[in-house]
């Protein structure tokens, strides 16, 4: 199967723009304007070189940096060379990429956590512009702090296609990261996230993942992490929210909402000690294991799945002990208004102080 290519008859209806429940409030929106097929900022500057490097609110051009931008060169230095510049900068200039940097060897953000008080943009300025690689590590590596936190913070994606050239391609970042955003973005056989770091503050706003291998988003559990509007095809486990020790709280104030599952193999969500999650309006088709597993080593609480519509693979509705949501160990927890082609709910005995209101489940497709 190719996932480089989409077939714009199979989309699937969107169902409403929910964006202000992600998070929106606290990082701007981006004005956008189609070019071509593909959204473009409306302050881009018509120069194509981009704007001064020095100023408040002009642009860096990886070009000037001397990237080719042609996919074949390597351009990590240049990218390198334009962050560098970027961060240095009291106000950081957005960086434009107008076409596909081959990156050979990781690229450092050094924005220190609590001195960093504005987002860096990385965008894409036309159709597949961004960064392809086949190196195992990841694409963008941030410093951790003394204490093993994240020690960078502030960093925005926009418009920008990440593809790995190879089965042994690395995620796109590491873990030592702290209040990053994806907004319509491309993850094209690669993943975003594979760290045993706590993973803190990652929004993903309107993005398309198809055919990562692995979990595309894992972490040792995380709080303030957000999906709206995104399409994940093709793949295997989305989000993975685990922390093998148990030491910390795996997955809170997280939140997934309008987002569509299709065509992979594991979970949508997996997560343990769980405060606080939402999930709304999943579309979840052609799934080769429980969509949703709310985990069994260590209790979670507070846990809402409303509105999502679960089209299961025929030979998991066979199965005595399937359900699209496995209810573990978790109290509080509300199921409201949601479908299910097979088999809705699993429960252990140890899901205690459960609702389900207007559920159902064996609805014929």
């Amino acid at each position: 199967m190719d996932f480089r290519r989409t077939d714009e008859a199979s989309e699937t209806p969107r169902r409403g723009m929910l964006l202000a429940l992600a998070g929106l409030g606290a990082i701007p929106a981006v004005g956008m304007v189609a070019s071509g097929g593909i959204a473009r900022p409306r302050n881009a500057p018509d120069d194509t070189q981009g704007g001064s490097e020095e100023g408040v609110g002009e642009w860096l051009d990886v070009r000037r940096f001397g990237a080719r931008c042609d996919g074949r060169s390597d351009d990590s230095v240049a990218v390198q060379a334009a962050i560098d510049a970027a961060c240095a900068a009291p106000l950081p200039p957005p960086i434009s990429v107008p076409g596909v940097c081959l990156l050979t060897q990781p690229i450092l953000v050094r924005r220190p956590v609590d001195r960093a008080k504005a987002v860096l943009r990385i965008i894409g300025m036309g159709p597949g512009a961004g960064f392809r690689s086949s190196r195992k590590g990841a694409m963008f590596v941030g410093e951790a702090a003394s204490d093993g936190s994240p020690g960078t913070e502030f960093l925005r994606f926009e418009t920008i296609r990440f593809e790995g050239t190879s089965s042994a391609a690395g995620p796109v970042m590491s873990g030592d990261f702290l209040r990053i955003s994806f907004t319509w973005c491309e993850f094209i056989a690669i993943a975003c996230l594979v760290s045993e770091r706590y993973a803190q503050e990652w929004r993903f706003i309107g993005c398309t993942a198809r055919g990562w291998r692995g979990p595309f988003f894992a972490a040792a559990g995380g709080y303030g992490v957000t999906s709206s509007n995104g399409k994940y095809q093709f793949g295997g486990p989305a989000f993975r929210l685990v922390d093998p020790t148990l030491r910390k709280s795996g997955c809170v104030g997280c939140s997934f909402i309008q987002d569509i599952y299709e065509g992979s193999n594991g979970p949508f969500l997996e997560f343990e000690l769980g405060k606080g999650v939402s999930v709304a309006g999943l579309y979840a088709e052609d799934i080769e294991s429980p969509t949703i597993i709310v985990g069994a080593r260590a209790r979670s609480a507070g846990v809402s799945i409303t509105g999502c519509f679960f089209g299961t693979r025929p030979d998991n509705v066979k199965a005595s002990d399937f359900g699209e949501i496995m209810w573990n160990n978790v109290s509080g927890a509300a199921s409201i208004g949601n479908v299910a082609v097979g088999r809705l709910h699993h429960r252990d005995e140890r899901a205690v102080d459960f609702v389900s209101l207007g559920d159902h489940d064996g609805v014929a497709p």
